[in-house]
This record gives structure tokens, C-alpha cells and sequence, in this order.
């Protein structure tokens, strides 16, 4: 069965639905928890008992659009992604990792439950892209099978007329910068998305949304590389969170207003943790350390780089390539 997305070319946010209709709907345009949706958790457990833990927003790669004048329509998804930073997977302990874990969301009558998926370390070694031999602390997980095999398998098991899993929101390359008329400017209200100190609406399982505020001139490379930075301050968990602009669904341009008749947003990239200068150095009893001085600024990786993660050998393909 082909995974097939309905797509509303004035509104890029791409809402999942893999099977049919009656099954999995699309959640409406003026669904509040469309942001929030785009996230999931994500866990890495390791063979001496330690956890990492942070956020991963989903990807779509989709089929070239061969009528993108005509409205809502079809279009094909080719790929699904989790994005997430290299730092959470903690590649240097990759030998010892035992699995790698996100999730989708399961309606219940109870509330939202968990619905996780496991990859195991020799899975995760096939599907996971880098880009090699670069600082960008990006990682792409190719999760397509995992996830239109478990919708296929939840429909079949959902009583008539339920839900069986919530529709998957994605951000694609319609989200890009460039794709639509809104615009990104330095001072401009930005949106952080994630579960700092993994605290969550356990209810309805939903991250937190927090406002942040674009420092970096928009385009400009932070310290060369390609980031940008943000007043906003993170915490412990934060790693991996999708930041968008502020949805709108009105703006003016060349003195004219327009609308599309639902909020929009730009996928602008994602956070990655809290730059610091050097500070004292300090000698304890045990150690000479020295202090981080933080500013409250986030960085973050330019939505580019996820498609040159992407673009890249998994981790598997590039340990062959070496053997050869």
C-alpha cells in the first residue's frame, strides 16, 4: 500500500494520514495541537544502564508535485524521518548502545497514551543519517517502515469507528523558507518546541511551546557554522526541539494583506543546546575545573542541514565504505 498524504498547498504543514480517511483523519487546519504534534520523545538506552533522553520532531520527504497549482490534493510520502541531535544519541557510546526509542500517540478512553517504537542498535546503525565529518549535531532516523507498518497494524486492530493512532504531523520541504510568502527577520518572535526536563501534558501528551526571539540576522552564519541563535533558554531535555516562526494565517506585503485562511509557519531549524564562554578555572580538592558562562541564548542548526543529514550515508553505508 502507498503511504499517500492530502496536502493544502496554501498551508504547508504536512498532516499525516498513511491508511484512509475514516481510519486516520488529518486533524483540521484549526487544530490547536498541530504544532504540538510534530514532536515526540525520545530515549537511548545503553548497556551499563545509563539513559540519554530528549526531543525529535518528524520529517517528510514527498514525491515531486506534479500539480501544485490545482488546491488540496494527494501527494505521495517517499520518506518519514525523526530528527533529533547527534548529541542525544551520544555517538561516542554508539558500541554500547542497546536501543534507540520514539513515539506515536494512541487515543484511549483513558487520555493520549504512548504508542513507543524500539529500534535496535544494529537497526539503528541501517537507518540513521549524518552528516560526516562536520559539526552539525544533526541525526535523521529513516523510520517509514516502522511507522506505516504499526498504523497498518493498529487500524486492524481498532474497534469500528476509533481512532487508532493520532495523525502524524511533519514538517517537509513546503515548510522551508523561501517555499511561501512569510518571511524571517532578526527580532522576530520564534516558536521552541520540546520537553524540557521531559516535562510534558501527560494527559494529552503534548511538549511545551515556548516563545523564544531570533538574534542572528537571518541567513548569517553564528561563528561561522550553520546555526543561528535565539534568546531563549533551555534545559536539560530541550536537545532536538523543532523551532518554527510564529504562525499567522495574515501578512502584509507591498502594501497589500493577505490570508490563507489558516495559521502558517516556517520550519527555521533545530535547537541544539546553550553556547558558553570559558570562565574561571577553579581548583577543588579533587580536580581543576572551569566554570561555563551561559547568556540564556539557544543555538540553533538552520532547517537546511536536516535535508543534508538526510542527503547523507547512514551510518551503516559509511562504515562499509570504509572496510572497502
Amino acid at each position: 500500500m502507498k503511504l499517500i498524504i492530502a496536502i493544502v498547498v496554501l498551508i504547508p504543514l504536512v498532516c499525516s494520514n498513511l491508511l484512509s480517511q475514516q481510519v486516520l483523519p488529518s486533524p483540521p487546519p484549526g487544530d490547536p495541537g498541530i504544532l504540538a504534534r510534530l514532536t515526540t520523545p525520545i530515549s537511548i538506552n545503553f548497556l551499563d544502564g545509563t539513559k540519554s533522553e530528549g526531543t525529535g520532531f518528524f520529517f517528510f520527504v514527498l514525491a515531486p508535485d506534479s500539480n501544485p497549482a490545482t488546491g488540496p490534493h494527494w501527494v505521495q510520502i517517499q520518506k518519514t524521518y525523526v530528527i533529533t541531535n547527534r548529541h542525544v544519541i551520544k555517538l561516542d557510546k554508539l558500541e554500547s548502545l542497546v536501543d534507540f526509542t520514539f513515539n506515536l500517540r494512541k487515543d484511549t478512553p483513558t487520555g493520549v497514551e504512548w504508542l513507543p517504537i524500539h529500534i535496535a542498535k544494529k537497526d539503528l546503525l541501517r537507518l540513521m543519517h549524518i552528516v560526516p565529518d562536520s559539526p552539525i549535531d544533526v541525526a535523521a532516523i529513516d523510520v517509514s517502515e516502522l511507522v506505516n507498518s504499526t498504523m497498518q497494524n493498529a487500524a486492524r486492530e481498532a474497534e469500528p469507528g476509533r481512532i487508532a493512532i493520532e495523525a502524524i504531523n511533519a514538517v517537509s520541504k513546503y515548510n522551508f523558507p523561501g517555499s511561501s510568502m512569510l518571511s524571517i527577520n532578526s527580532g522576530d518572535d520564534v516558536i521552541v518546541i520540546g520537553y524540557p526536563r521531559l516535562f510534558i501534558d501527560k494527559y494529552n501528551k503534548l511538549p511545551i511551546l515556548k516563545r523564544g526571539l531570533l538574534i542572528t540576522p537571518w541567513g548569517m552564519k553564528y561563528d561561522g557554522s550553520d546555526d543561528f541563535l535565539v534568546d531563549y533558554k533551555g534545559f536539560s531535555g530541550s536537545s532536538g526541539s523543532i523551532v518554527v516562526s510564529q504562525p499567522t494565517d495574515l501578512i502584509v506585503k507591498d502594501n497589500r494583506m493577505y490570508t490563507n485562511g489558516s495559521k502558517d509557519f516556517l520550519f527555521l531549524g533545530i535547537y541544539s543546546g546553550e553556547p558558553y564562554i570559558p570562565g574561571d578555572i577553579k581548583d577543588l580538592d579533587n580536580e581543576i575545573v572551569q566554570e561555563k558562562v551561559k547568556v540564556d541564548v539557544g543555538q540553533v542548526w538552520y532547517y537546511y542541514t536536516v535535508q543534508q543529514t538526510i542527503d547523507s550515508p547512514s551510518i551503516e553505508e559509511r562504515s562499509q565504505s570504509k572496510e572497502k
